[in-house]
């Protein structure tokens, strides 16, 4: 559960990083295209070293075409790092990692009941109630890990969230 956790963990700074990065790449390219106000051709005919304003241009439109670039690359890393670890992940000496949508639900069961201890003892520590406790790095993680090693048909086949839900509206039956 611990591993998984960290999986999902590390998935979440990633992605956060990157929003921060576009978010800042977007800023400046937003700020570079407000500079100025004039079109290409205003600049050139109203300017006479013609070689500097075309070579500055030029700069710029790189600039922003490498930040259109980066946008798509990083919009796709998920996929790329979900893509890496499937390749990897069929090879004979990972076999065993089949068995791995079997843990699942006991994992999803232990890591309830810590978040469960967890929330118990925050609130005995604040006596406020307008403090939260998140963890959503395991559930983050199972979902990369499902994805990467191609478990999703084999854990579906269990039919957890059915079961889940069965077992829910039972114990809301029997409180009445």
């Amino acid at each position: 559960r611990f591993a998984i956790t960290q999986i999902g963990n590390t998935i979440a700074f990633v992605k956060l990083i990157s929003a921060a990065e576009a978010n800042h790449s977007n800023g400046s390219v937003a700020m570079a295209r407000s500079l100025g106000g004039t079109s290409n051709d205003e600049m050139l005919s109203t300017n006479n070293e013609v070689s500097d304003v075309q070579r500055a241009l030029s700069d710029l439109n790189s600039v922003v075409q490498e930040q259109r670039t980066q946008s798509r690359r990083q919009s796709s890393l998920l996929k790329l790092l979900c893509g890496d670890f499937q390749r990897d992940m069929k090879g004979t000496d990972y076999a065993h990692m089949q068995n791995l949508a079997m843990l699942v639900p006991a994992l999803c069961l232990n890591w309830l009941e810590v978040l469960q201890r967890g929330k118990e003892m925050m609130h005995k520590q604040n006596l406020t109630s307008d403090v939260y406790f998140v963890d959503d790095g395991f559930a983050l993680g199972v979902a990369f890990v499902l994805s990467a090693c191609d478990l999703h048909p084999l854990f579906d086949s269990l039919h957890w969230f059915a079961a889940i839900n069965h077992k829910q509206d039972a114990d809301e039956k029997s409180l009445r």
